[in-house]
């Protein structure tokens, strides 16, 4: 039970999302790629009702995201970078 005052349930939900991103960040890149990033943010739009746009490999130049590009193409040649946007609401938390 939480002290008067405190909403727990938001807590809970920060903790949750501070979890997901420490796993999201602490797993091996070789384990992790842009596919799985890509996953992983298409199952929180799923949850959520979020938004989601990927801008990858040749697009990234087209969209004028060159730098995105250029760090990206170090990877394997099956391992495309991209710009994973999700978006849901029309306002920042509260």
């Amino acid at each position: 039970m939480a002290p008067k005052g405190v909403d727990a349930e938001r807590l809970r939900i920060i903790a949750a999302g501070e979890a997901l991103t420490r796993d999201l960040i602490n797993t091996p890149a070789s384990d992790m790629g842009p596919t799985d990033l890509e996953a992983a943010a298409a199952d929180l739009a799923e949850r959520f009702g979020a938004r989601m746009t990927v801008t990858k490999g040749d697009e990234l130049l087209a969209g004028n995201l060159p730098l995105i590009h250029t760090v990206g193409r170090a990877a394997a040649a099956d391992r495309a970078p991209r710009l994973v946007d999700l978006r849901w609401g029309d306002q920042g938390p509260s």
